[in-house]
């Protein structure tokens, strides 16, 4: 014969439930959080890839960024170097999960080194720069942006910005954390304080001219 529950060893068993489940959330989160930083650093490689087979084919220049004719550099890439897809439908290329959604075919929440895109819209006006003298493994190409921003400049490493932006919009999204890419290919997590400290134009981790 069966022996049948009472009311307390139910509550217990419960209790005992909602306890564990308490304890393994934050483990629960935290891996859920590293599998969006994962995906994030895929697609970063991949537009890694695309981005330098486009610079090999443009004597040493990279995608430009030039709002005059709206165009993109995420849109120099798109049909030849990356995969478009059907509709106008958003490039899961350009996604991080962790950031904004994508609207656009060439909406991006992973942005490029402005001095690489360049960038003329109302008052900035950066020319486009050839990578020939630029230090590889400390100059950034790609680095998670703030909101759907395609070109990133040292005027955006902010408190604001980095940190405090909402819903994804903030570099550092990736605890505390943002990917880079670099010119040579190699990719890593920065820390939030590593990008408020990059301000200065003339810094390595942008200057594609040195």
């Amino acid at each position: 014969m069966s022996k049948k529950f009472t009311i307390i060893e139910l509550l217990m068993i419960v209790a005992i439930i909602g306890v564990l489940t308490s304890i393994l959330l934050p483990y629960l989160s935290e891996a859920r959080a590293k599998v969006k930083q994962s995906v994030c650093l895929s697609n970063s490689k991949q537009i890694f890839l695309a981005s330098t087979s486009y610079i090999v084919e443009h004597n040493g220049y990279g995608p430009s960024d030039e709002r005059e004719d709206d165009s993109r550099w995420t849109s120099k890439l798109l049909g030849t170097y990356i995969e478009r897809k059907l509709g106008n439908q958003p490039s899961p290329t350009f996604n991080c999960p962790s950031g904004y959604d994508q609207i656009k075919a060439d909406d991006t929440n992973i942005g490029m080194n402005i001095y690489i895109t360049g960038k003329k819209q109302e008052l900035i006006n950066i020319r486009v720069r050839p990578l020939l003298k630029a230090s590889p493994s400390e100059t950034c190409m790609l680095i998670d942006t703030l909101r759907l921003y395609f070109s990133v400049r040292p005027a955006a490493m902010t408190n604001a910005k980095v940190i405090d932006e909402p819903n994804g919009g903030n570099n550092a999204r990736h605890q505390l954390k943002a990917n880079v890419t670099f010119l040579d290919g190699h990719a890593t997590a920065k820390t939030a304080s590593f990008l408020l400290s990059k301000t200065d134009r003339e810094d390595t981790f942008w200057d594609v001219e040195q």
